[in-house]
């Protein structure tokens, strides 16, 4: 029960503060809280290191606007793309964008049955979230994928507003609830770590 609020009230927060970014910025990489363009794409490059994606499933939780898609279309990959988030105003945007992809209002982390896809991706997901948050939807998505599972994670000691996990403390639980390879790459941006955890 206490888990439970508190996985809501993470996914409240998140919300509220996107949607506060949104009003403020329209559609641009600010309102998805990246500092610049090339920093986003930069995690998107780093993510795309997960595996073969061209002509693969692959779902975005937390997808936003639709840019990891616009990025893999620009670097030539053809993947077959479905995107989950709670910000319906991101969704609309992502629709007019890729109306090849599928963009849906889902909230994995209370959905009792689910598809399942080669590759699945949260990119600036865990920002805002709790540890509650980060424990249900690592599970979820894990659960979701055929191959792999890639996310990505900021942080910052002068920012409270952020996950206050370290990349240690994320690696030791993932190696106790997954007994799959699990790979770490944080060579490419201060503060920014990126998992893949292989089936």
């Amino acid at each position: 029960m206490i888990r439970d609020l508190a996985l809501k009230l993470a996914q409240d927060r998140q919300k509220k503060i996107y949607q506060q970014l949104y009003r403020e910025h329209r559609d641009s990489f600010k309102a998805l809280h990246w500092s610049s363009r090339e920093n986003q794409y930069k995690r998107f490059e780093v993510l795309s290191r997960i595996g073969k994606l061209d002509g693969k499933s692959i779902l975005d939780i937390g997808c936003g606007m639709g840019d990891f898609f616009t990025y893999l279309r620009e670097q030539g990959i053809r993947a077959e793309m479905t995107g989950y988030d709670l910000v319906e105003e991101f969704l609309h945007i992502a629709k007019r964008r890729h109306p090849v992809a599928r963009f849906k209002p889902v909230n994995l982390s209370r959905s009792r049955a689910y598809d399942v896809y080669d590759y699945v991706f949260s990119s600036g997901l865990f920002a805002f979230g709790n540890k509650h948050f980060f424990d249900a939807m690592v599970h979820k998505a894990y659960r979701s994928c055929r191959v792999a599972y890639g996310f990505n994670l900021y942080r910052s000691e002068q920012d409270e507003n952020f996950l206050q996990l370290t990349p240690r403390e994320i690696e030791k639980t993932l190696h106790s609830l997954y007994p799959s390879r699990i790979e770490i790459i944080d060579d490419y941006l201060e503060g920014d770590t990126t998992f893949f955890i292989y089936r």
